[in-house]
């Protein structure tokens, strides 16, 4: 078996990623690359080679890649661009494509053989804030000439929890409050865009130069209330207002450093354009089996959230 690495292998997704290719393949064909190795005392203990690693150092990332087959490059983010964002978002796109731009040379460089990136949904036509960062990381993975999968990821159920406090709010009797109409959001498990990512990747002859839309059962979120309320066995109400009233309300939910209010106006905005709707979602194909319905998915959610 040809050896897969993994980028950001400490990180939420990354982490996951590697767990769900241990099940796939031997722990001697996976490696971890991190930043800090110190933070990869449990994936040593798996038996995963861990190598260290900066976006901002081709050269490290080269040293990196040697002898790797197959590389999943996840998005850059973490806290140092979260500060950038907040003092110059141009800025920070410039430097997320360029730490993207660096892990594809790299991977040029060393002969790796199969590319994997982790994307945003409909980035070839998407208007959200943050398309034209993937947008162009597309391009320059089809520019490399390596064999590529462009896993277009939609958004995690759990930044209804993480960056906003929608779902935990709703599980206390809240309503859920939302300016996005009737948009449509594919929210989906963190954990089921990991294992599709290590199923392409333990599979990549399957999987050749190919562009997957992952997303779960697109609803608005008044479909969302429902389904949540079937878990909680209670009607969960919807308050729908303007942008601005929203701004207002959600202040006490948002939570540091994740994201800003005014990020999370903005987000409400691109969801009532549509841009996170997707109907014919590549989640199946790449998992190979049925993902969780959304009455499952929340069920999961809601179950972590009661056992803190």
């Amino acid at each position: 078996m040809s050896k897969i690495l993994v980028t950001g292998a400490t990180g939420k997704l990354g982490s996951k990623v590697v767990e769900h290719l241990l099940k796939r393949v031997p722990a001697r064909d996976v490696v971890a690359l991190v930043r800090n190795p110190a933070k990869a005392g449990r994936l040593r203990e798996a038996g995963v080679e861990t190598r260290a690693g900066d976006y901002e150092d081709v050269d490290s990332l080269v040293r990196a890649f040697d002898g790797i087959d197959r590389v999943l490059v996840i998005s850059s983010g973490g806290q140092d661009l979260l500060d950038l964002y907040a003092v110059s978002p141009a800025e920070a796109e410039k430097a997320r494509v360029r730490q993207h731009g660096n892990a594809f040379e790299a991977a040029k460089r060393a002969g790796v053989s199969f590319l994997a990136y982790t994307s945003l949904p409909k980035a070839d036509t998407s208007t959200m804030f943050v398309a034209d960062v993937h947008r162009t990381s597309e391009a320059m993975v089809r520019k490399s000439g390596i064999p590529f999968s462009l896993l277009r990821n939609n958004w995690y159920i759990e930044n209804a929890i993480e960056e906003i406090a929608v779902i935990p709010a709703a599980v206390e009797g809240k309503p859920i409050v939302t300016a996005a109409g009737a948009g449509r959001i594919g929210w989906v498990l963190r954990e089921e865009l990991a294992e599709a990512a290590a199923n392409v990747l333990a599979h990549a002859d399957r999987h050749q130069n190919t562009v997957y839309e992952l997303a779960g059962e697109s609803v608005t979120y008044d479909e969302l209330a429902a389904a949540l309320g079937q878990v909680l066995g209670r009607d969960v109400p919807v308050r729908h207002v303007d942008d601005a009233t929203y701004g207002e309300l959600i202040d006490a939910l948002v939570r540091p450093p994740l994201t800003t209010t005014a990020a999370e106006v903005a987000f409400q905005a691109e969801v009532r354009q549509g841009l996170l709707d997707v109907r014919a979602s590549d989640l199946e194909h790449a998992l190979g089996r049925r993902p969780s319905s959304l009455v499952e998915t929340l069920r999961a959610v809601v179950g972590r959230l009661q056992q803190r």
